[in-house]
């Protein structure tokens, strides 16, 4: 029954986003720039989120769709190490994945 959600970061703000509610960060997190979503880093900051969420504000749920397809296309699925078994992405795969990865941000750069 809140209206919003407060946190540092982790899954509270993302289950948060999911029931179409506010979150106020205050840290940094994958979803920090999904629509309702507020980067706190001052009061000033904090008072205009607030004035916001109080005021009303509604999540658009088609939003946080189009977010979360948008981060997915530009993801890349990686696995590292043996101690955090949570794909089956072999090492080989990853080390593949993260260098052909920056080989296409460097040329995207230059």
């Amino acid at each position: 029954n809140s209206q919003a959600v407060c946190t540092v970061s982790g899954t509270a703000g993302f289950e948060s986003l999911l029931r179409l509610k506010p979150v106020l960060l205050f840290g940094n997190t994958v979803y920090q720039d999904c629509p309702g979503v507020f980067k706190v880093k001052n009061l000033e900051a904090c008072q205009e989120a607030m004035a916001k969420i109080v005021s009303g504000l509604k999540i658009d749920q088609q939003q946080i769709i189009n977010y979360l397809v948008s981060l997915d296309r530009v993801s890349y699925h990686l696995n590292f190490g043996p101690e955090t078994k949570y794909s089956e992405v072999t090492e080989k795969e990853v080390t593949r994945t993260f260098v052909n990865a920056m080989i296409s941000e460097a040329e995207k750069s230059s």
